[in-house]
């Protein structure tokens, strides 16, 4: 029996792709994410578009690329402008563990990904109010919930709608559905 080795296969090049890929991609929305929307601060928030991507590429890759970028994105969006305590990798990378659960039966298109992104806006809210809840070391106010986490949500919602068509003009290099195109 002969054992394949990984270079011969093309999965070493392909996996090369991805990362290029999504390095490029993710590095940019986290860039726009802490310093352009910070500012800009949208309907009074600030998106998580990262969150936005890492949910499109659940629905145009696979759930295993996906985790791998949002643990990546995770570190590297609290390293540029998180406030502590933050815990953005585990909150992407659980996101990625329900969404994944949630796409399982979904079909890679806009529709879906416009549905998925309900779940993915409300995870998003109960991660703030968690986070504003350690911050504040007490309970949020309702105040707090219509001033802080529903605009999140509004913002959030409509600045990622148009990143599943960042993601899927990403997915050429790397192939539909993860398979090399040469």
């Amino acid at each position: 029996m002969k054992i394949r080795s990984f270079a011969d296969t093309g999965e070493k090049r392909m996996l090369l792709r991805r990362i290029i890929v999504y390095s490029i991609l993710f590095f940019i929305l986290g860039i726009g994410q802490c310093s352009f929307f910070a500012r800009l601060k949208p309907f009074g928030a600030t998106p998580n578009i990262v969150l936005g991507a890492v949910c499109a590429v659940i629905m145009l890759d696979n759930k295993k690329s996906a985790a791998i970028c949002a643990i990546a994105a995770g570190y590297f969006i609290d390293a540029l402008g998180a406030i502590p305590p933050s815990f953005s990798p585990l909150i992407l990378l659980l996101s990625v563990a329900i969404l994944g659960k949630v796409s399982d039966k979904m079909m890679p298109q806009f529709a879906s990904f416009s549905v998925l992104m309900l779940p993915t806006i409300v995870l998003n809210a109960v991660f703030t109010y968690i986070t504003s809840w350690i911050n504040l070391r007490t309970v949020p106010s309702s105040s707090t919930i219509i001033s802080v986490i529903l605009p999140e949500m509004l913002s959030t919602l409509v600045f990622c709608l148009p990143i599943y068509f960042i993601v899927k003009l990403c997915m050429i290099p790397i192939g539909e559905k993860g398979q090399i195109s040469l």
